[in-house]
């Protein structure tokens, strides 16, 4: 058996009878008395051993009966060390069917005031019983409390699964739309370079063999063509430079597009008036800043659609002379003992690994003003 698994209560017990069976059989000096009250706690041991691991209520009563009994049997046997076992028998059994551990714990304190045996005794007996019914209270106070947190785990461990779920099944959706728009842009892309540029390649391809085969006979017309095709193939090839140009967007508009989108699709639902406003040349922002920029303004958002019951939200970026100040304003209802939560410390920590500053202000809505390095 693995006793790494087993209950702390069982294992307890399998550690008592144990230790009774190694004193017995190594027989260390035991007198009768003595022999007799660990064969009762070996044969208590087995019996709540059997009542613990048992699923069967039946055999649970019955293993309870029999301990009940044996500690009869060896009390008036001359054993009144078994009392005290007895009393904690009767105590939990009193409990377990909620008769109630205090008026039990009273009841028993009374019994043992009113019987005829020596007041030493009765005073073991009854710091037996209030002893008794503070770890028989303990234990169902720990049980209850693991049986809580075990059933919070649980919560949020489904919690947990869901929210992985969920993200996969976005992640997947995301590639699969970065999927189609890599290959939606590759056939413009391929439709323009055919319709276009082909055309006027093929046309032009067609000339300068024509005017291979007429400058033998007229030269000046040959040299007419091949000029023609010259000038077709100059506008072929600034029309490839075209498409070229704006399929390759500048670094700056894709941030700023980015951030917008970022922001509408975040309040699109929420009815909250969104102004946004840059200032300075943005082409000093590097791709590292943005991608700060976007995860402070993800988040700020998010949190303002959650926790503050704004109405307004402004934004506002401003390219200075050597930093990138931005602003982030609610007009929501603040908090006054404000706690950075998970995600803003995340932002927190990134702002100040790249040498940046960050602000936070709760007190009248919820603003956060960042400052980064250009």
């Amino acid at each position: 058996m693995d006793f790494l698994k087993l209950d702390i209560d069982v294992e307890n017990i399998v550690m008592r009878a144990i230790a009774c069976i190694i004193l017995i059989m190594l027989n260390v000096n035991l007198k009768g008395d003595e022999f007799y009250i660990i064969l009762y706690i070996l044969t208590v041991c087995i019996f709540t051993l059997i009542q613990e691991i048992s699923k069967n209520i039946n055999i649970k009563m019955l293993m309870y009966a029999l301990n009940f009994i044996s500690g009869i049997i060896f009390l008036f046997s001359g054993f009144r060390v078994c009392a005290i076992l007895l009393i904690v028998l009767i105590l939990e059994a009193l409990i377990q069917i909620k008769f109630g551990g205090t008026s039990s714990a009273i009841i028993m304190v009374m019994i043992v005031l009113t019987i005829n045996i020596e007041s030493i005794d009765k005073i073991i007996y009854i710091i037996t019983i209030l002893n008794t019914l503070y770890i028989l209270r303990s234990l169902k106070y720990t049980k209850e409390k693991l049986k809580i947190e075990r059933k919070e785990n649980d919560i949020l461990r489904d919690k947990l699964y869901l929210n992985l779920r969920q993200l996969n099944d976005y992640i997947e959706l995301s590639n699969q739309n970065v999927r189609m728009a890599k290959l939606e842009e590759r056939n413009e892309i391929g439709r323009k370079m055919h319709d276009k540029i082909g055309h006027v390649i093929a046309g032009s391809l067609m000339s300068l063999e024509a005017a291979k085969i007429v400058l033998n006979s007229n030269q000046e017309k040959g040299i007419e063509m091949i000029d023609e095709s010259i000038s077709n193939l100059r506008t072929g090839i600034n029309d490839i430079r075209e498409i070229i140009h704006k399929i390759t967007p500048k670094n700056e508009e894709l941030g700023v597009s980015r951030i917008k989108k970022i922001l509408k699709d975040k309040l699109l639902n929420s009815h909250i008036n969104l102004i946004f406003n840059v200032e300075g040349d943005i082409k000093n922002i590097s791709s590292n800043n943005w991608i700060i920029i976007e995860n402070i303004v993800l988040e700020l958002s998010t949190n303002s659609l959650k926790y503050s019951r704004c109405k307004n939200i402004d934004v506002k970026i401003q390219v200075l002379n050597k930093i990138i100040r931005i602003s982030f304003k609610d007009d929501g209802i603040g908090c006054k003992n404000f706690k950075a939560g998970f995600g803003l410390k995340k932002i927190e920590d990134e702002v100040v690994r790249s040498g940046g500053l960050i602000v936070i202000n709760s007190e009248v809505g919820f603003e956060v003003i960042v400052s980064l390095k250009i």
